[in-house]
């Protein structure tokens, strides 16, 4: 169910901003969904709460940002304090899941943010 919501609302945000599925933004932004949602299998919590940034970023809400980074940082304790699974499984999953998100964030400033070049503007509006 979260997953196909995180589908509806990344095609609703892809059709807002006019970014094409085949374009590159639009294969990474696919590629970036399709590696949480594999993610999420081990940890379910994850998915859902992600939604809820990307959702608070794409309307630029600060009140649902906060809500959202706080589920993510609570569910993330939640996660690491169950007890049916062992410790050490947990940790692991929590370090595969970071090194992912890290890669990603990774391919993103390199591959995608340094092909946008800043304009004339963005510079007189940052020293005034």
């Amino acid at each position: 169910m979260a997953y196909t919501c995180q589908l509806y609302a990344t095609y609703l945000i892809l059709k807002r901003y006019d970014v094409k599925l085949l374009s590159a933004a639009g294969l990474f932004i696919g590629g970036a969904l399709v590696l949480l949602g594999i993610i999420s299998i081990y940890v379910s919590g994850l998915l859902a709460t992600s939604l809820i940034i990307v959702i608070a970023i794409a309307n630029s809400q600060r009140v649902l940002l906060g809500l959202g980074v706080t589920a993510l940082v609570s569910y993330i304790f939640w996660y690491y304090y169950q007890l049916d699974t062992s410790l050490l499984v947990k940790s692991i999953s929590m370090l595969v899941i970071s090194i992912a998100l890290l890669l990603m964030r990774w391919t993103l400033i390199k591959g995608y943010l340094a092909n946008i070049k800043p304009s004339a503007n963005d510079n007189q509006e940052r020293h005034s």
